[in-house]
């Protein structure tokens, strides 16, 4: 959960989750729809389908009633999901394993002290950084005095209180007697990062299909983004089009109605959002769509992309 989000939002998440998942097992068996619920909100929803990818895998390979989780970070890493910082995390910090567990915040951290220019953004440069921390957790002289788990998580909170990405507190640090950015002045210079693509833009229309009490919402495909969740109907460019698409017959529309905007930011695009509220004379049955009640709507897994239109009609 804590993969690009921040601990606070996580907290209530994690709660929730863990009390209804609170094995592998129950995780792996927990119904598609339910597990998208619990993670409703969150986003970057493929870390929790991987999750439960991972948790099945373990089961089929175990055999027992309920199996362990892997304790090196070589065994996690074969597991969906697990890239390398969140295998050196798990490891290091739930079983002890000398190895790094290399986030922005421990490049951000090592391109200061070091004052290395490379640029973090390059995989060349996360595993020269990678390779230099596990040099000192490898150190047969450090062993004694260098817990893994605890190095981890104090590089965790170094960068985020301290060795932060703008405005450093360097009177504050620890290391700051050891930091060549720091004794240079020119902390503000590191790290150094490539400047990321531009996002590319798509204007939608989304259509908040009324009959009654009823909303008609309709599942993603189970491939792609934001896939196999629930939404409202949408596509790009203006919403005739997009009720063209979708085939609802003209004589069903009685009318609609510009019902909010919004944009929604992903990593690599962004969706600039007009919703309008498209009453019609009867629930068109179209393939794909699904007539809910505004009670029954909370039981089905909206993404933040779309939450903003189920909160008082797109308002």
């Amino acid at each position: 959960m804590l993969q690009q989000t921040r601990t606070e939002a996580v907290k209530g998440y994690f709660r929730r989750f863990i009390e209804e998942l609170p094995t592998i097992s129950a995780l792996a068996a927990c119904p598609p729809d339910r597990l998208m619920k619990l993670w409703e909100g969150l986003g970057y929803y493929s870390r929790v389908r991987c999750l439960q990818k991972a948790a099945g895998q373990l089961c089929t390979a175990s055999g027992a009633s309920e199996p362990k989780l892997p304790a090196s970070a070589a065994e996690l890493r074969r597991l969906p999901g697990f890239g390398p910082y969140t295998a050196g995390a798990v490891a290091s910090i739930a079983f002890g394993e000398c190895v790094p567990a290399v986030d922005g915040n421990a490049l951000r951290i090592y391109s200061r002290l070091c004052a290395d220019g490379s640029d973090i953004a390059q995989e060349c440069t996360k595993k020269a950084f990678t390779a230099a921390y596990q040099a000192i957790l490898s150190d047969e002289n450090r062993q004694a005095h260098c817990v893994p788990g605890i190095f981890n998580q104090a590089l965790m909170d170094l960068g985020a209180c301290i060795c932060l990405p703008k405005n450093p507190k360097c009177a504050e640090c620890p290391l700051a007697p050891f930091c060549k950015a720091y004794a240079a002045g020119t902390q503000d210079n590191y790290p150094v990062k490539g400047k990321a693509k531009a996002r590319k833009a798509e204007a939608r229309s989304v259509l908040l299909l009324r009959c009654g009490e009823y909303t008609a919402i309709r599942k993603r495909p189970p491939g792609g983004m934001l896939a196999s969740l629930w939404e409202f109907p949408n596509a790009p460019g203006a919403w005739e089009y997009c009720a063209e698409a979708m085939g609802l017959p003209p004589g069903d529309i009685l009318s609609a109605a510009p019902a909010g905007q919004h944009t929604h930011i992903f990593t690599h695009r962004e969706w600039v959002m007009q919703a309008w509220e498209i009453k019609l004379c009867r629930c068109t049955a179209l393939p794909g769509l699904l007539w809910v009640t505004d009670k029954e709507l909370e039981s089905y897994a909206i993404p933040s992309a779309f939450a903003w239109c189920k909160r008082s009609g797109g308002d």
